[in-house]
């Protein structure tokens, strides 16, 4: 089970390294919904005023542990207050 200190501690780290770029940070997947089964994972998105430089969080990510794995696709859309992200 997913204890919500743990979500919190990693949120902080996220905005530790992102600073006043991060917009909203927010626990998704199965760990989120209390009483569902689910793989001990905890999911993170990170919602930033925009991703221009994210490369330049990589050293700052790698210092806390954690290296891009992978990259996270979007696409901006007139229709839609925010980016559609792809994760």
């Amino acid at each position: 089970m997913i204890q919500f200190a743990a979500v919190e501690k990693e949120a902080a780290i996220m905005k530790a390294v992102f600073g006043q770029r991060v917009i909203e940070v927010h626990h998704i997947g199965s760990t989120a919904v209390p009483g569902l089964d689910a793989k001990p994972i905890i999911d993170i998105l990170v919602v930033l005023d925009h991703t221009d430089d994210i490369n330049s969080f990589d050293h700052a990510m790698e210092d806390v542990g954690l290296p891009r794995a992978r990259r996270v696709l979007r696409r901006s859309d007139p229709r839609y207050a925010k980016t559609v992200l792809f994760h």
